[in-house]
Parts: structure tokens; C-alpha cells; sequence
């Protein structure tokens, strides 16, 4: 019921606002075809085109202030931007110090009834990613992508030229209609097969990687490999221009 007086109010304000503007441009055309035609003809020649916009600048401020400062309660009580900006500030985010004296950032997490009778959620015991990745079901699809099946060059319409953009050929690209699912174990494997050869070639913890690669499953599985090793990805768009 509340509600659906605030919207009545609203609409009301709207039709009041609307009636004002029609009334105000009814005037003007009075005003120039009654008596006061031959006076404003005589008179304007004297006046400048400036003074011509900033009258009539004057009189539409003053109905969008009208209509602004009638709706803005009521714009206010139903959509209550006061708690939508309170809610955007504190997202229940605590800081607390750990045992080395390092500032951890944590939220609580309300778990579903589901969730408790399964005995809660592992993943929220897990402190790091390594430690995260056996509690993965690993016979689930989660990472998919569309194979390219052709490239066009796209050439100039007047010179026949190929079209470069920053130094790069501009290609058309034709991708597969049906994404190519993995599975969680497909994943992990390539990705313990990268992390294992980027150990053996001196890949350790805090080593600065950089990527510089197109977005890919490549990409997305070399990165997680670098995260298994602690090591530092430095990523490098593959689209920069000639440096």
C-alpha cells in the first residue's frame, strides 16, 4: 500500500510538472499572436540572440528544477539510496593480524541448510590454492572454449592492401559454433605438467614470469601453473603495438 502511494504521488507530480510546461508555452503563443505581436516585432530587432537564448534558458532551468526538486522525495523513499550507499561502503569485510604481524582482509560466510547438513563447505577451510585443488571435483566440465576455423586478411577498398592496425594485420576471425568442453582432471593435469617443466627450468617461488600470449587455454593454464609454483606472473598484452 505504501508503495503504491509513493507511485501515485509520483505520477501525480509528473502530470503536474507536464501541466505547468503546457501552460507556460500556451502564454508564449498568446502572447505573440494577441496584442502583444506588433510590440515584440518592433522590439525584436533591439534585442540580441543571446538575450533571446538566455530567456529562454531562464524558464526551462526553472521547470527542470521544478520537476527535479518535487520528484527527488519520492525517488528517495521508494529506491532509499541512503542504505544502497551503506551497503556499498561495509561489505562485513574484518581485518585482523595473523601470527606474523600481516593485515588479513576475511568476510563471514553464511552457509545454506544444504550446506550444513553436508557438514559445511571445504573450501573455507582451504588457506591456499594448492591446498584448494583436491577438494575440486574433477570429473566436471568447467573450462570450454571455440576453436578458430578459419582467418581472412582484410584488405584495403581502394588499394588492395592488407588493413593494419597498429602494425597489426587485420584478420576475420570464423570460430567454431560448439564450445570444446575440458573437464576439472583434464585441467589439472596440464597444468601439473606445466608447472613440473617450469620447475625443472628454475621457475621457483617469487621468480617474475612474464606472459606474453594472446587469451587462450595456453594462457589460462600457464598462469594456473605459475600460481602452483608461488611464482610472480607478469602478463603483457599480446595487442600492444611496435614498441
Amino acid at each position: 500500500m505504501k508503495r503504491l502511494l509513493l507511485t501515485f504521488l509520483f505520477l501525480f507530480t509528473n502530470a503536474l510538472t507536464s501541466i505547468i510546461i503546457i501552460i507556460n508555452n500556451c502564454r508564449l503563443l498568446l502572447l505573440i499572436n494577441n496584442h502583444h505581436h506588433h510590440f515584440l516585432i518592433n522590439h525584436l530587432s533591439k534585442m540580441s540572440k543571446s538575450l533571446l537564448t538566455e530567456l529562454v534558458m531562464m524558464q526551462t532551468r526553472a521547470l527542470v528544477g521544478l520537476y527535479t526538486y518535487t520528484t527527488l522525495p519520492f525517488y528517495a523513499a521508494v529506491q532509499k539510496p541512503w542504505k544502497r550507499r551503506a551497503a556499498s561502503r561495509s561489505f562485513d569485510v574484518q581485518r585482523t593480524l595473523d601470527a606474523h604481524g600481516r593485515l588479513v582482509y576475511s568476510r563471514p560466510c553464511t552457509l545454506s541448510s544444504e550446506e550444513l547438513k553436508k557438514g559445511g563447505v571445504p573450501f573455507l577451510n582451504a588457506h591456499s590454492l594448492n591446498q584448494m585443488i583436491p577438494l575440486l571435483d574433477r570429473s566436471k566440465e568447467k573450462v570450454g572454449i571455440r576453436r578458430v576455423l578459419e582467418e581472412q586478411v582484410q584488405l584495403d577498398g581502394v588499394t588492395g592492401l592488407p588493413i593494419k592496425v597498429d602494425g597489426r594485420t587485420l584478420k576475420k576471425v570464423r570460430l567454431a559454433p560448439a564450445f570444446q568442453w575440458f573437464t576439472v582432471a583434464q585441467i589439472l593435469d596440464r597444468v601439473d605438467a606445466l608447472a613440473r617443466g617450469l620447475q625443472a627450468m628454475g621457475v621457483t617461488r617469487g621468480v617474475k614470469v612474464i606472459l606474453f600470449a594472446d587469451n587462450s587455454l595456453e594462457w589460462f593454464c600457464t598462469a594456473l601453473a605459475l600460481q602452483r609454483l608461488n611464482a610472480c606472473t607478469v602478463t603483457l598484452l599480446s595487442i600492444l603495438s611496435k614498441f
